[in-house]
C-alpha cells in the first residue's frame, strides 16, 4: 500500500467489512507497506492504521526493504511482521561475497528485531540455497514460479503437493 492509502480514514474499516464479506481470516491477509513510505511525526494516521490493521490479525510485509531511507525506523514504527529484501540486494548472493555480506547484515538484523524475511527476485535454484544456508526463511522469483493464472496456480501447488507415503497407503 502507498502512503496515500494508508492515511486513508477508513481503510481499517474497508479491509474489515471485505474480510467479512469473502470470509477471510485476517491472518491470511498479507498488507504490504512500501518503504518508501515515509513519516515523520508520531501523530500520522499511517501509524494508526497499520496498527489498527495489525490488531486486527493483518500480517505487515515491508516491501523493498534496504532501498528506503527509513528501514529500521520503518520497522519499529509500522509494527512489520516481515520484510522482504530487495532484489538489489540478492542479485548474485551466491557467488558476490560483498552481496552475501549485506544480506547476512538484513537477516541479522531482522532476527535481533523479531522478524521474519523474504528474499524478492530470486531467479536460481543456486540463490535458493545459498540464501537458506544464511537463514532466510522464505524467497519469491521467477526460480520459484512466474506470474500465473489461478488455473494454472492451481495446477503448480497440485504439481508440487506430492502425498507422503503414509497417504499412498491408506
Amino acid at each position: 500500500m502507498c502512503a496515500e492509502e494508508l492515511r486513508h480514514r477508513n481503510v481499517v474499516k474497508e479491509v474489515s467489512f471485505q474480510l467479512k464479506r469473502y470470509n477471510i481470516r485476517p491472518n491470511r491477509l498479507v498488507i504490504e507497506v512500501l518503504e518508501s513510505v515515509y513519516v515523520d511525526r508520531n501523530d500520522d494516521p499511517i501509524i494508526k492504521n497499520l496498527e489498527m490493521l495489525s490488531a486486527l490479525g493483518c500480517k505487515i510485509d515491508l516491501d523493498d526493504f534496504g532501498t528506503g531511507q527509513a528501514s529500521l525506523k520503518s520497522v519499529r514504527r509500522f509494527a512489520v511482521n516481515r520484510v522482504k529484501i530487495d532484489r538489489s540486494f540478492i542479485m548474485d548472493v551466491d557467488t558476490d561475497e560483498e552481496q552475501q555480506q549485506v544480506v547476512k547484515t538484513i537477516l541479522s538484523m531482522a532476527e535481533i528485531m523479531k522478524v521474519a524475511t523474504l528474499a524478492e527476485g530470486v531467479e536460481s535454484q543456486a540463490e535458493i540455497d545459498h540464501l537458506a544456508s544464511m537463514g532466510c526463511a522464505h524467497a519469491q522469483g521467477f526460480a520459484i514460479g512466474r506470474p500465473m493464472s489461478f488455473e494454472e496456480t492451481i495446477a503448480w501447488i497440485q504439481a508440487r503437493t506430492k502425498p507422503t507415503v503414509a497417504e499412498n497407503v491408506s
